[in-house]
């Protein structure tokens, strides 16, 4: 949808990606990249 995200990647698997900005920790599922 356009909407930018930055930040560290503490990890993934196969679906999803953790994201770390800030300090907050955030799930994305790999299929709304």
């Amino acid at each position: 949808n356009g909407f930018q995200l930055r930040g560290l990647i503490k990890g993934f698997d196969n679906f999803t990606v953790l994201l770390e900005t800030e300090g907050k920790q955030q799930l994305i599922y790999k299929h709304a990249i």
